[in-house]
């Protein structure tokens, strides 16, 4: 991908492949789902979720919020948010807000 920007998909890919994310709880190694968004500890079993994942969970349970409400409450930035939903990651909720 030369000189190219990579998708949230793409760098989510990269990351799994690679390996290169530890525990916040005890360090040790990961696996990565790319369905959930979610790093499970290998060593103590520990769950962390990315953006995808909070973005995931946030819209399951309050499925008409803005795009401008989910990125305050996850504390992201909006472009970062419109990324998930214009490379089809996440679909807007039938009687969602999000434009």
């Amino acid at each position: 991908m030369s000189g190219m920007k990579q998708s949230i998909l793409e760098k989510a890919v990269h990351k799994r492949n690679n390996m290169d994310h530890q525990c916040e709880k005890c360090g040790g190694s990961t696996t990565y789902s790319i369905v959930m968004g979610t790093y499970t500890c290998n060593s103590c079993g520990y769950v962390e979720k990315d953006n995808y994942g909070r973005i995931k969970d946030l819209l399951e349970k309050y499925p008409g919020l803005s795009r401008i409400e989910i990125a305050s409450v996850l504390h992201i930035s909006l472009r970062d948010l419109n990324e998930f939903f214009e490379n089809d990651m996440l679909v807007n909720p039938k009687n969602s807000l999000l434009g």
